[in-house]
């Protein structure tokens, strides 16, 4: 019942509010009863595959997902998570909003960080450098994965910095994990 109510929210708002990406062509009911149950039903994050298949609707309807508040929290990290496959501007601003609002946690930050690494690479990499001094081992920790993700020179340096400061070991061992990636050992 919790799933066709959630269905039925965000069809609602699919239609109330509408998009300015849609314009061309509207998302139907059976897409986003697609792109739902493909977040809900995957152990991990669904493939590019998963979302081809669902077709060019998918990236405006997981960015409604991700911000509809009223989801389960894993269906919109899922959502969030996915749209490392969509690098879209619209994307972007999503994913980038979610570091800088502090309505978010910082296990939703770390999420928007690892997608907006997988999706723009070096071009975030300043986005992710104050998250390494973060407070929350998890922001944190998204910070040196993201960063390590980049293929960035100039993360790799923040990372070899980093590494003198951090005091949690299991921070510092993804902290030489991100390291030997940008290095090429992985």
């Amino acid at each position: 019942m919790r799933s066709l109510w959630s269905l039925a929210i965000v069809l609602v708002l699919l239609v109330v509010f509408g998009s300015g990406d849609l314009k061309a062509r509207q998302v139907t009911p059976e897409e986003v009863r697609q792109v739902l149950e493909l977040l809900r039903t995957r152990s991990e994050s669904p493939s590019l595959e998963d979302w081809l298949r669902i077709g060019p609707s998918a990236n405006r309807i997981l960015v409604d997902v991700a911000n509809d508040g009223r989801l389960e929290r894993v269906i919109r990290l899922r959502a969030l998570a996915s749209l490392a496959w969509f690098p879209s501007r619209r994307s972007e601003a999503v994913l980038v909003g979610r570091l800088h609002d502090r309505r978010y946690d910082a296990h939703e930050k770390a999420v928007a960080m690892l997608a907006l690494a997988r999706a723009f690479g070096a071009r975030m990499t300043n986005e992710f450098r104050d998250f390494l001094g973060d407070s929350d081992d998890v922001a944190r920790s998204g910070a040196i994965r993201a960063l390590g993700l980049t293929g960035d020179r100039r993360a790799l340096e923040l990372l070899r910095s980093h590494l003198a400061r951090e005091e949690v070991k299991r921070l510092r061992l993804e902290t030489e994990a991100a390291i030997e990636r940008l290095e090429g050992g992985q």
